[in-house]
């Protein structure tokens, strides 16, 4: 038994040494930072450099002085457990760096959960894999991202799919996260609440009565989002979108609609709000 362990722990580390010696500096500090703490930085990473303008016109070598003397440490967000050492409270002691429990219970102990009970729920959200965005220890981005902006979505998103769509023609250097949540929404394509009014005007002010979805900001229930073959990209046309939600037996025994079957309710409705009660045009 004791022959089996030592035979385990050479194998163990033969195979740190041939992670060091092999692979690319990224993957090795990868690797290594998760069972060693104080694992110095690739050299990439580590450093910076900020040259000055002042230093264009300057001989090579007072140039080169210069440039040094503005390298820099990058300034990096740290995991609160990891800068205060505290490594127990999510790896195991003497178990070469296992989590005391898996993802996502391991960082719902400190963090609020990501919204299980939405509708729509981003696939590594929900299922439980923080770290596919999130470095557990430290990063140069917000909230311990592996990457900044859209570099981070098209890790796993084709950027040809987000630039060829037609909603996405403008987008230029606009975060993803600016309409889409990146955990979970109530709408159909991660929609941020209130996305919509990003580019077209926020009318929710301009009435005294809100019809519940536009004042949920869930714009989606009624629009699609992208495309759609009815006017104004409504999922569905005249009445029929309205009774997605409304009961037709409830209104058509209304004396009121008696007979009216066949208009569209906006005929007498504002889809959005109104000054009175029934939202009447």
């Amino acid at each position: 038994m004791e022959n089996m362990n030592i035979k385990h722990i050479v194998l163990l580390f033969g195979s740190l040494i041939f992670i060091m010696l092999a692979c690319a500096p990224k993957v090795r500090y990868g690797v290594l930072s998760t069972f060693f703490d104080g694992v110095p930085l690739p050299e990439d990473e580590r450093y910076e450099l900020t040259v000055g303008k002042d230093t264009l016109g300057q001989t090579d070598s007072t140039r080169i002085a210069a440039v040094m003397k503005s390298v820099r440490e990058i300034k990096f967000q740290y995991h609160e457990p990891y800068r205060e050492k505290k490594c127990s409270s999510c790896h195991e002691e003497k178990r070469m760096g296992r989590l005391v429990i898996e993802e996502p219970e391991l960082c719902y102990q400190c963090h609020e959960s990501a919204g299980e009970a939405k509708s729509y729920r981003h696939g590594p959200s929900d299922a439980g894999y923080c770290t596919s965005c999130h470095r557990p220890h430290m990063s140069k981005s917000d909230n311990l991202l592996y990457e900044s902006g859209k570099a981070l979505c098209y890790g796993c998103h084709e950027e040809v799919d987000v630039s060829d769509n037609i909603i996405h023609k403008d987008i230029k250097k606009n975060n993803c996260v600016s309409c889409h949540d990146p955990h979970s929404s109530e709408n159909d394509f991660m929609l941020q609440r209130g996305t919509c009014f990003n580019c077209h005007d926020d009318f929710t002010g301009d009435y005294s009565f809100m019809h519940g979805p536009v004042s949920a900001g869930y714009c989606s229930v009624c629009h699609g989002s992208h495309e759609s073959e009815n006017k104004y990209l409504l999922v569905k046309a005249g009445k029929d979108l309205c009774l997605n939600c409304h009961d037709a037996t409830t209104i058509f025994m209304n004396e009121k609609h008696q007979g009216d079957n066949k208009e569209d309710c906006t005929s007498c409705h504002n889809p959005h709000g109104g000054e009175n009660e029934f939202m009447l045009n």
